[in-house]
């Protein structure tokens, strides 16, 4: 599991990302990074989380970026990230929470067409960096970001910051939720709506299953993929034990009873009430109750 931050903003948004993205802490212990934009140039930053915690590692790098007022960080699981690349599209930098079951074959596919892979994770292809690449394959970030979603077989939801814009996508069936905030100088996305609480921004909405919007002064939604999936289903060991309790997914706590549609095709819609404190240990889940029940 990994978690990411975005802003954008009309005054210096550097302090925003860096505790936007720390409170994502939770969801990762392998990697960490920011990327933004200060009107000249992008400025990157990426450290190991294994031999220590996020704030010490980057606290001191602030300065660096300036008084940027764009951004986006992550808390990586996996592979190190944010990915920045120049394609036709022009410079933008990439950050995801993926598992991509096929990328065995995009890296085939890619490499078929004598593109090369620079980043490596452990000896394995960056996920990250072929994203970035596939979003290079578009004639618009819109549309890269579109065949990312149709090619990719699993799940994939991304930030993509360029020179002028941020955008956020979700993956095609709502796996891995986006959350939106604002306050009256711009705009946060986010993996979790408890990220951006304390810093001053109000909840909007979560993104839908293959929502792509592009978030500038104004949040201006691009493209809408409508999932087959009616109701978008929640992990549920994952919203119970790795998410805040306070953080909200599809207008639901994720300490709440969760509705789930289980065979969209029927419509048939399982209601699943958990019964599992917040905080609880995974390990200990034999010891609660799930109350089901369906109906058409």
């Amino acid at each position: 599991m990994s978690g990411f931050f975005g802003c954008i903003s009309r005054n210096e948004c550097v302090n925003d990302v860096f505790y936007g993205t720390d409170y994502h802490s939770h969801l990762g212990t392998k990697r960490a990074g920011m990327a933004f934009f200060n009107g000249k140039a992008f400025v990157r930053s990426i450290h190991s989380l294994e031999n220590g915690y996020f704030r010490n590692k980057f606290e001191d790098e602030l300065p660096r970026f300036g008084d940027s007022q764009m951004g986006i960080g992550v808390i990586s699981d996996n592979e190190s990230q944010p990915i920045t690349i120049t394609s036709h599209l022009g410079r933008y930098a990439v950050v995801t929470v993926a598992r991509i079951e096929n990328i065995e074959e995009l890296t085939e596919k890619m490499l078929s067409q004598r593109m090369h892979f620079a980043e490596l994770s452990s000896s394995e292809i960056n996920a990250t960096e072929l994203v970035a690449m596939l979003i290079g394959m578009g004639n618009s970030i819109k549309e890269g970001i579109e065949y990312v979603q149709n090619n990719v077989k699993g799940s994939c939801s991304m930030l993509v910051l360029t020179d002028h814009a941020i955008y956020a996508a979700r993956d095609k069936f709502g796996r891995t939720p986006i959350s939106i905030g604002k306050n009256d100088k711009g705009y946060v996305c986010a993996s979790e709506s408890s990220s951006y609480a304390n810093l001053g921004y109000s909840f909007v909405r979560d993104l839908g299953p293959g929502e792509i919007v592009e978030i500038t002064a104004e949040i201006t939604v691009i493209c809408k993929v409508v999932a087959k999936l009616t109701i978008v289903a929640p992990n549920i060991i994952s919203d119970i034990f790795v998410f805040l309790p306070i953080s909200t997914v599809q207008f639901i706590k994720t300490s709440a009873p969760f509705i789930i549609n289980i065979n969209p095709i029927k419509n048939n819609i399982i209601v699943v009430n958990i019964l599992i404190p917040p905080y609880t240990n995974k390990y200990s889940i034999d010891k609660y109750i799930c109350n089901c029940f369906s109906f058409n």
